[in-house]
């Protein structure tokens, strides 16, 4: 899993629904031609990767598929040909992109469209969760103690504020990033390398070396029994506070 299937995760949790909504556009499938996202052949895509995760508690399930139709094409593909139908598809466009949503509730899916190097190919991020996923992440007032810390890194501080935690179920990646609300870059910092320390983590010397000869690093590289971690801290969106962000996987 690579930073840019991160970002399309997180893409994908968080995009708001009402916004699909208010920019939706809506086509009509051509006879004989309307596909569906759990049949890719439908619509002339093949899946090239399929991962399952445990994103904020949530169980997901991601593919990836490679169309071979433009982007626009393969939405008017999946469009549904009648009225009564068309409110179970909600996207906004913007510049050979598409991201959007399709069902509701428990079956909803939530999509990213891109193009490729072809002009008439494109790939198709797919994330599907039945556990109640969209629906905690479209509330604004979800409280932080609410997702799970990883059984497998430390809690780095008692007052900590997880904000998104993923981990890859058939690999050990995990991506977590978390709030200290009382601590400045430097402390928040020190405090986490003590925290990983403490649970079997070892700063890796060469990049130990590398940082000392910066002004302000702000990161530390760890290992652990053939594990790789890049720890972060950065500036919190308030005074003494914040965001730490970890990036735990094998090499």
């Amino acid at each position: 899993m690579d930073h840019r299937a991160l970002r399309v995760l997180v893409c994908l949790v968080f995009f708001p629904t009402a916004i699909l909504v208010t920019h939706a556009r809506v086509y009509t499938t051509r006879p004989g031609k309307s596909g569906s996202l759990d049949n890719p052949e439908s619509f002339g895509a093949r899946e090239i990767y399929g991962g399952r995760f445990r994103i904020n508690g949530h169980l997901a399930e991601m593919q990836l598929l490679a169309g071979s139709a433009s982007v626009m094409d393969t939405l008017r593909m999946l469009t549904p040909s009648t009225e009564d139908d068309q409110g179970n598809l909600r996207y906004r466009a913007s510049e050979g992109a598409v991201v959007g949503s399709w069902g509701h509730g428990a079956s909803e899916k939530r999509f990213l469209m891109t193009s490729v190097g072809a002009a008439h190919s494109c790939l198709v991020f797919i994330l599907k969760s039945n556990s109640g996923l969209f629906s905690q992440s479209a509330a604004a007032d979800k409280p932080a103690a609410t997702i799970p810390w990883p059984a497998s890194l430390p809690v780095l501080d008692p007052l900590q504020q997880p904000q998104l935690v993923v981990e890859h179920l058939d690999t050990d990646f995990i991506f977590a990033s978390v709030l200290l609300p009382q601590m400045r870059v430097d402390r928040a910092l020190q405090t986490s390398r003590e925290q990983m320390a403490g649970a079997g983590w070892e700063v890796e010397p060469l990049t130990e070396k590398t940082a000392a000869g910066m002004a302000d690093s702000g990161f530390a590289v760890l290992v652990k029994t053939g594990k790789t971690c890049w720890l972060e801290a950065r500036p919190g969106s308030l005074p003494n506070q914040s965001l730490v962000i970890l990036l735990c996987k094998k090499p």
